[in-house]
C-alpha cells in the first residue's frame, strides 16, 4: 500500500523495513474503537472531545509514520501517478481541495484499510487451509492443473487464476467466516425510521449490522460456521441460501473501493503459496490461543500463527 498510495518501497517484502508499524495499526484502532464507539460515541456532545485527548507513543508513531510519508509524497508533486496523486489534485464538490487534516487522515486510513485487511484474511485463510488437508489438497491440484497446461509451467497471474473456480470459493469462504471487518458497515436511519422484523427503529438512529454475525447465519448459510468452500461451487450450492446476506466488502455507495484489489492479491498470494509449498502448523503454534487472542477492533488483530512452509517436491507438483 506504501507503494500504491505514495509511491514509496515500505522495505518490508525484502526484509529492509519495519515490521512493526503494523503493531502501531491495532494499538491505534483499540485505542479509538474502544474510546469513541463505546464510550463517546453514545454521548454525542462529547464525541469532539476525542481529537483533545492524550496520545500514546504508540499511537503517534502511527499517525506521524502516515503524516510523514504523505509529506515525501507531497514533495514530488504530480510526478508520480498512485492513490494520492489523485487525492492531491481532488477539487470535492467545485469547491476547495482537500485540507492538510483531511489528507492526512486518508493517509493513515489508505494503510489501514489496504494493508492491515489483507494480511489477516491471508493469515486467517493459510490456518483454515491447514486444518483441513482435504481443502488444502483439493486447492494445490487446481492450481497444479493450471500450471500444467501443454506440460509447460503457466505463470501465475492475475489474470490467469481470475476463474478458477474453487481458488474463488476458498477466498469467498474465508471472507465469509473470518471477515476482517468483523463488526461490519454502519449506517444511519431514515428520518422516518424503518421497521425491522416487526422492530420499529427511530429515525436518525445510528446503528451497526455484524457481519460475523450475518454471514455466520445458518437462515442464510447452513453449516455456517464449518469451512466449506464447496459452498460457493457446483458442489454444494444448497449451503447457500440467500447471497444477499453475502457481503464481505459492505454494500451499496459506501461499498469498499478497494475490492478489486483485494480480491487479485488474495488469489496471487494463496495460489503461489500453495503451488510452491506444503504447509502445516509449526511446533509452537497452539490454536485455542490464536482464537482467544482474536480481536475485533474494527479491524482484526489475530493472535499468534505459527507456520511451516515446506517445499513441494517436483513429482508431487509434475505428477
Amino acid at each position: 500500500m506504501a507503494d500504491l498510495s505514495f509511491s514509496k518501497h515500505a522495505g518490508l517484502q525484502d526484509g529492509t523495513g519495519d515490521n512493526s508499524y503494523i503493531s502501531y495499526v491495532h494499538k491505534y484502532m483499540s485505542f479509538a474503537v474502544l474510546t469513541y464507539e463505546r464510550i463517546i460515541a453514545s454521548l454525542r456532545n462529547l464525541a469532539q472531545l476525542l481529537t483533545y485527548m492524550p496520545e500514546t507513543s504508540d499511537i503517534r508513531m502511527f499517525r506521524e509514520k502516515g503524516e510523514r510519508m504523505l509529506m515525501e509524497r507531497q514533495e514530488h508533486g504530480s510526478t508520480y501517478r498512485d492513490i494520492f496523486s489523485y487525492l492531491l489534485s481532488a477539487d470535492p464538490n467545485g469547491g476547495e481541495k482537500f485540507t492538510q487534516k483531511e489528507l492526512n487522515s486518508n493517509a493513515n486510513l489508505v494503510i489501514i484499510a489496504g494493508s492491515d485487511t489483507t494480511s489477516s484474511t491471508l493469515a486467517q485463510a493459510l490456518r483454515a487451509l491447514v486444518k483441513e488437508p482435504r481443502i488444502l489438497s483439493k486447492l494445490q491440484r487446481e492450481i497444479d492443473d493450471l500450471c500444467s497446461v501443454t506440460g509447460k509451467d503457466k505463470e501465475i497471474t492475475i489474470d490467469s487464476i481470475r476463474n478458477l473456480e474453487f481458488l474463488n470459493a476458498v477466498v469467498d469462504e474465508v471472507l465469509r467466516l473470518y471477515n476482517p471487518i468483523p463488526s461490519g458497515p454502519h449506517a444511519t436511519t431514515y428520518p422516518q425510521g424503518i421497521e425491522v422484523g416487526g422492530l420499529h427503529i427511530p429515525g436518525n438512529v445510528q446503528f451497526e449490522m455484524s457481519h460475523l454475525v450475518l454471514m455466520t447465519d445458518e437462515r442464510y448459510f447452513p453449516q455456517g460456521k464449518s469451512f466449506i468452500p464447496e459452498r460457493w461451487t457446483r458442489e454444494g450450492p444448497e449451503l447457500v441460501r440467500d447471497r444477499r446476506a453475502y457481503i464481505p466488502f459492505g454494500y451499496g455507495v459506501h461499498s469498499c473501493v478497494g475490492k478489486t484489489l483485494a480480491l487479485h492479491e488474495l488469489r496471487l498470494v494463496i495460489a503461489r503459496i500453495v503451488r510452491t509449498f506444503d504447509i502445516q502448523f509449526g511446533h509452537s503454534h497452539d490454536d485455542v490461543f490464536f482464537d482467544r487472542e482474536w480481536n475485533d477492533y474494527m479491524v482484526v488483530e489475530n493472535g499468534n500463527l505459527w507456520l511451516r512452509f515446506l517445499p513441494r517436491r517436483l513429482e508431487d507438483i509434475s505428477g
